[in-house]
């Protein structure tokens, strides 16, 4: 059984296409930053008022 699955492996590993890298797309967009109101705003008040109405603590 080992030597089976020892073969098979050696089998997908060669035959396998390498891929190419990951690479992440870019996905900001322009803007100028917070709102005045939220400017000083903890991460914690941030997450709060982006789930508002969506099932927030």
């Amino acid at each position: 059984m080992r030597m089976l699955l020892g073969r098979w492996l050696g089998h997908v590993v060669t035959e396998t296409k390498p891929r190419a890298p990951f690479k992440l797309r870019r996905t900001s967009f322009k803007g100028r930053g917070l709102q005045a109101d939220v400017r000083g705003a903890s991460w914690s008040e941030l997450r709060d008022l982006a789930y508002e109405g969506r099932g927030a603590r």
